[in-house]
């Protein structure tokens, strides 16, 4: 009986160690942080699907993701405090252009982050023809956008519509809503606020735009290969999981965005999908699109090196299969 006893506990004893050899042998994921643009973006909502859903732990990765602004997120990234950035195009181009030696890898949304939300009668851009836009401010991103925008639909920005000055997204949405004015460029996010008023919310998916991006230092195309690759693997899980499951997109988008209201996040869902792609490449012509959007913001764009800058490598060898 005695003997028994210690068989079956050296038996025990055995498993146990093996168990603990094996898991010795497993290997640890690799850390790795991400930067990501905002709250209510398509560049802040697939890598925190990838983080909830698992696709950076099946990927061997222990992702942080981290919410900063675009100038802070390149500083970051140049200093190697964080691995990878996310977001529009604009902040790595204008860090190329200063001699940063940043590459951008290969994009999952390439038309503009915005809608325009206009009065109930405005079917198309087009129709705001004689109308008053808002925009925040006489210059910036949002009002080059605008301007962009509209000469995409035709309209002369100076001389078929008349732009106004009346603040950021809530007060844009305020003068619609009061008649003050005909359409502003607005954020997907308040999408259900703008349909509940009875505005319009015209889809500008035609208006192409680099809207969310990968972009690396050069030097560790290389040095962190496997790991980058792995992000880029996780993050393009997480484009074709937004794509086909809606219920669990929502359920990120909601905590995301820390609403109560799910319709709110329902609503900005049904925009963002139609603008997510899976194929990571991106194409040349939505590179020179974006360019010539960029030129207005930043005229050393003129003189980038696109074939430099853009490096769809990784974006190649994941649509492979390799």
């Amino acid at each position: 009986m005695k003997n028994t006893a210690l068989l079956i506990y050296a038996g025990i004893m055995l498993i146990s160690c093996y168990r603990e050899a094996a898991q010795a042998q497993q290997p640890k994921p690799q850390k790795i942080i991400i930067q990501y643009p905002a709250t209510a973006s398509i560049g802040g909502v697939l890598p925190w699907i990838a983080k909830e859903k698992g696709f950076f732990s099946k990927n061997m990765l222990d992702a942080e993701l981290v919410f900063t602004t675009a100038s802070t997120a390149m500083q970051a990234l140049i200093a190697g405090s964080i691995d990878i950035a996310i977001g529009d195009v604009l902040a790595p181009l204008s860090a190329f252009a200063g001699g940063a030696d940043v590459v951008v890898v290969g994009s999952f949304a390439n038309s503009t982050p915005y809608i325009m939300a206009a009065r109930p009668t405005v079917r198309r851009v087009g129709d705001l023809k004689g109308g008053k836009i808002g925009i925040q401010s006489p210059t910036g991103r949002g009002t080059i956008f605008t301007r962009f925008v509209l000469e995409e639909a035709g309209l002369d920005a100076d001389r078929d519509v008349q732009l106004l000055r009346v603040g950021g997204t809530g007060a844009r949405v305020a003068a619609l809503i009061s008649g003050h004015i005909d359409g502003a460029l607005v954020n997907p996010g308040v999408a259900d606020q703008v349909k509940k008023a009875g505005l319009n919310a015209l889809n500008l998916r035609g208006v192409s735009f680099i809207d969310a991006e990968l972009h690396v230092m050069r030097r560790r195309l290389e040095e962190w290969k496997s790991a980058l690759l792995g992000a880029f693997r996780a993050i393009k899980e997480a484009a074709v999981y937004m794509k086909s499951e809606r219920s669990g997109s929502v359920d990120v988008i909601q905590r995301l965005m820390r609403i109560d209201d799910r319709q709110v996040a329902e609503t900005a869902y049904d925009i963002w999908v139609q603008y997510v792609v899976t194929d990571p490449r991106i194409p040349s012509k939505v590179i020179q699109e974006t360019l010539r959007l960029a030129e207005r913001v930043d005229p050393r764009m003129k003189q980038v090196n696109v074939q430099r800058l853009f490096d769809m490598g990784f974006a190649n060898q994941l649509e492979s299969g390799k």
